[in-house]
């Protein structure tokens, strides 16, 4: 059983819907430049502050 079935939407909204989401929900990625050199941050929805990535 999927949502469609509940909510009865059309393929194109289900799409823009599901992409919306997952943009909402995906981590976001950047890069800052520091004296030791650049390093690579991320921040999530589900973390309060910045994570450096390894």
């Amino acid at each position: 059983m999927s949502i469609d079935y509940v909510l009865q939407l059309s393929q194109t909204v289900m799409a823009l819907i599901s992409a919306i989401a997952a943009s909402i929900l995906a981590p976001k990625f950047g890069v800052v430049n520091t004296q030791k050199g650049d390093k690579i941050l991320m921040k999530w929805i589900f973390i309060k502050k910045m994570k450096e990535v390894k």
